[in-house]
């Protein structure tokens, strides 16, 4: 199993208000779609966790697993 860390972060209130709604509107805790963002930005596209988060085995709608065959 993968040890996880929480991280803080100091973002513009405008923003951090938009972020909490995206993830609300998604459907996932706002610290699991700072770290999907965080690690998709770091990383990259091909990292594991973005993966599973972009086709929606983290709670998000978006694409259904039979659409990527």
């Amino acid at each position: 199993m993968n040890q996880r860390k929480s991280l803080q972060v100091d973002l513009p209130k405008e923003e951090a208000d938009s972020l909490e709604a995206r993830a609300a509107m998604q459907g996932v805790p706002t610290g699991k779609y700072l770290g999907y963002h965080v690690l998709r930005s770091y990383r990259g596209v091909l990292h594991p966790e973005v993966v599973d988060f972009e086709r929606g085995d983290e709670g998000q709608a978006g694409t259904r697993p039979e659409d990527l065959s």
